[in-house]
């Protein structure tokens, strides 16, 4: 907009004009934009489109992370789905070179460029963590909190219940006291986990605290059918 507003008039004049005339449609530049364009259609779309458009998004960038970060949360298969993800981290990584991660390290969510590499390296830790490669996951949920303390991403839910599963106290303490200020269910049933599996005395009351949050996670573990992911 190079108009200068500056009145209230000048302004209510303005917004007069975008009512009557509508506002103009983003016109992608260039088939970088137009790929980034479909795969953000696609995130909305139901799953057979959307793996068209992430398709076409490729044809027409051959590195669109989006779109690797697309195709793969539409696989069903772990096995296919986690080399989509490894291969949007790849790229990433090549993309958001030393020095680029160096000045913005700490607030890599706030760059919309870099969130769809933060996705991918989102799905490829979970990939990682249900082929059972759980040191793995780990490296890469800490190496997302370093690039962005703010875990915009909530991998760190992830990360402490992996902690929890492995017994590795010391590592959920210092991660746990990092969120300190967290009040989710999941944070609470993490630490309870916790306790359980380090024998703590204190235990029985976490998960007390934990029920109390949320009763209902209680019937989600104890289905004898896994329940649906959505």
């Amino acid at each position: 907009m190079d108009e200068k507003l500056q009145s209230k008039a000048e302004i209510e004049a303005f917004m007069q004009k975008m009512m009557e005339e509508g506002i103009p449609e983003f016109e992608p530049d260039g088939a970088i934009e137009e790929a980034e364009e479909l795969v953000l259609e696609g995130y909305t779309s139901e799953t057979p489109r959307a793996i068209e458009l992430a398709r076409q998004a490729l044809e027409l960038d051959h590195e669109c992370i989006g779109a690797l970060d697309l195709l793969g949360r539409c696989e069903t298969l772990v096995a296919v789905r986690i080399c989509y993800f490894k291969r949007g981290v790849d790229l990433g990584r090549e993309l958001f070179d030393e020095e680029f991660t160096a000045m913005h390290r700490g607030h890599f969510w706030q760059h919309l460029d870099t969130r769809p590499f933060m996705r991918c390296m989102q799905g490829y830790a979970e990939s990682l963590f249900h082929l059972g490669d759980l040191y793995g996951a780990i490296d890469t949920w800490i190496d997302m909190i370093d690039l962005n303390p703010g875990d915009n991403l909530g991998v760190r839910q992830y990360l402490l219940l992996t902690h929890a599963g492995l017994i590795m106290e010391k590592e959920f303490k210092e991660l746990d006291k990092r969120y300190k200020d967290d009040a989710f269910s999941s944070t609470l049933y993490n630490r309870a986990l916790m306790a359980f599996t380090a024998k703590r005395k204190n235990a029985d009351k976490l998960l007390r605290d934990a029920i109390q949050q949320n009763p209902h996670v209680v019937d989600l573990l104890l289905a004898v059918e896994e329940p649906d992911a959505q």
